[in-house]
């Protein structure tokens, strides 16, 4: 995943997953964020805005989506 075309909170979030075993969203705006060919661990979603993210080809491992 190139990080050209992530929105800074989604590069702040490739960056923590990356490097940690638990990372927390909480809140975050993640529109239009850019996660194709991911791999996500441990993550919580609750209360991030989730507007038009593109999940193509990822894998989401442990992960918790607000429902909203």
């Amino acid at each position: 995943m190139s990080s050209d075309c992530l929105n800074p909170a989604a590069k702040l979030l490739t960056s923590a997953i990356t490097t940690s075993t638990s990372v927390s969203n909480e809140s975050a705006d993640l529109t239009n964020a850019n996660f194709y060919n991911s791999v996500i661990k441990n993550t919580d979603f609750t209360g991030a805005k989730l507007e038009r993210v593109n999940w193509e080809n990822s894998k989401k491992l442990n992960i918790l989506e607000d429902s909203k």
